[in-house]
């Protein structure tokens, strides 16, 4: 069976959108496992109910592709404790939280920094590590994670 990953994320994400929901994660394994993360506001936290919603709306948009949901394992659920951060809303909101970073690049071959979050723009992330405080630039960033 064919498994169109830009078609059905594209499709996921747009239909979330419709119905209120923010697309934080979306990743699509060779095994048919497609794992959803709705983004949370703090005022507002992802529910079960919207977990059950929202996997609903996945399997209409897998059906609007031709894709029998049941050929699928759906998994929804909200970032939890060790949520991505992906935008500067996200780094502002986590700003001094403890956080772990991949990057890509780093001129001492260093790949993974675990510190405090002191900033973050559309530049660059900025971590407090071993009382050091380095610069990252989003470019060279894979991913920033909340650390619990």
């Amino acid at each position: 069976m064919y498994w169109p990953r830009e078609q059905i994320s594209k499709t996921v994400k747009r239909l979330l959108s419709e119905e209120g929901y923010q697309l934080l994660e979306i990743t699509m394994g060779a095994d048919r496992h497609l794992a959803i993360v709705l983004d949370d506001e703090p005022s507002l936290p992802i529910s079960v109910r919207d977990c059950v919603r929202a996997t609903e709306i996945v399997q209409s948009s897998l059906l609007e592709l031709s894709i029998q949901p049941k050929a699928v394992n759906i998994e929804v659920r909200s970032p939890g404790s060790s949520r991505l951060l992906q935008t500067v809303d996200h780094f502002r909101r986590f700003q001094g939280s403890r956080v772990t970073l991949k990057t890509s690049k780093n001129g001492n071959g260093r790949a993974r920094y675990t510190g405090l979050l002191v900033s973050g723009d559309d530049e660059e992330v900025r971590l407090a590590v071993d009382g050091r405080e380095h610069k990252f630039a989003l470019d060279h960033i894979q991913e920033v994670r909340l650390k619990s």
